[in-house]
């Protein structure tokens, strides 16, 4: 069987906003996000991949199409009022532009950042730091 690739043109239209933002919904901003769910706190996901969206929209989850680097998805998703971005993207690029993004335009928001190789974990920490640090 043959893996089918959904092309999407544009992000979703964001119809919430959360306290906490989930940007990439594999393993673990999945079970993350579970995670707040079975405790009652709102969250928003987004997710960059169309299949995973499609798949995750089938078995019954609420998850929005979209680059979470993208400043309009950030405004459309509230990160100036939510409290928590959990950023859960394997591209260490992606997460790098994403802090880079809130640290700009959404200073109160705290930011969580799951590395899956060791050693852009360092770079992330820097970059976090650095966030809170300008916030005071």
């Amino acid at each position: 069987m043959f893996a089918t690739h959904t092309v999407k043109v544009g992000a979703d239209e964001i119809d919430e906003t959360n306290p906490v933002i989930i940007a990439g919904f594999v393993r673990f901003g999945n079970v993350i996000g579970g995670f707040l769910h079975a405790q009652g706190v709102g969250r928003t996901v987004l997710e960059i991949d169309p299949d995973h969206v499609d798949l995750l929209r089938r078995i019954g989850l609420k998850v929005f199409y979209g680059d979470a680097t993208r400043l309009d998805l950030l405004h459309a998703v509230g990160a100036a009022e939510a409290k928590l971005l959990i950023i859960a993207i394997k591209d260490e690029e992606k997460s790098l532009a994403l802090i880079e993004a809130c640290r700009k335009h959404s200073s109160k928001l705290q930011v969580l950042a799951c590395v899956y190789v060791r050693d852009p974990a360092y770079r992330l920490i820097q970059e976090v730091a650095d966030s809170d640090a300008r916030r005071g």
